[in-house]
């Protein structure tokens, strides 16, 4: 088994970076410290600090946003892993829209892939069918897309994966609410 934290479009500026905890959420930190790997899905602001702080919880893999277009760090817009027997596809999901249309990040890739995982819409987002999964945690920042902020923790096993959406209150100190799901693996990939 493979635990895997999920965090996107966290927008640290050069005040919220300078912090103990770069300016992510203590309470998303204490819950994705365990997991074994973690991915960003774009938009992190400070690249360099942000990802060197999170790579001393667990490995990173990391795409670039919409909002990190003009960083020097080497961070590709895509990134396709095998994990466990799964075949994941990692974008930030800009330049379509995805916001309006969750469905359309199928676009992005062209090789057939048993799950999607992508950022920009700041909401979380679970998709599934016979062919294909798309996961999407949410902000970890709450902004004008949605009033609260979110991440997600998935739990890779051989035939299946079990998802679990964390909705922070208001004040990004605690978790607020748990959405947990479990999805068989695909038949075909797109």
């Amino acid at each position: 088994m493979i635990h895997m934290g999920i965090i996107s479009d966290t927008h640290i500026g050069h005040r919220e970076v300078k912090s103990a905890n770069c300016g992510i959420p203590p309470v998303i930190l204490e819950s994705i410290k365990t997991c074994d790997l973690i991915v960003h899905c774009g938009d992190i602001g400070c690249c360099k600090e942000v990802l060197a702080f999170l790579s001393r919880l667990a490995p990173v893999t990391a795409v670039k946003g919409n909002h990190d277009k003009h960083t020097k760090e080497g961070i590709p817009f895509k990134v396709k892993m095998d994990l466990a027997g799964w075949r994941i596809g990692i974008t930030h999901g800009h330049g379509d829209n995805v916001r309006r249309e969750p469905l359309s990040i199928i676009k992005f890739f062209k090789e057939p892939l048993d799950i999607i995982i992508f950022g920009h819409i700041h909401r979380p987002f679970v998709y599934a069918d016979q062919d294909l999964v798309l996961l999407n945690s949410g902000s970890t920042s709450s902004t004008s897309y949605t009033p609260f902020a979110s991440f997600m923790t998935v739990l890779f096993q051989e035939e299946k994966i079990e998802t679990t959406i964390h909705v922070l209150d208001r004040k990004r100190e605690k978790i607020e609410k748990i959405q947990k799901a479990a999805f068989l693996k695909p038949v075909g990939g797109k």
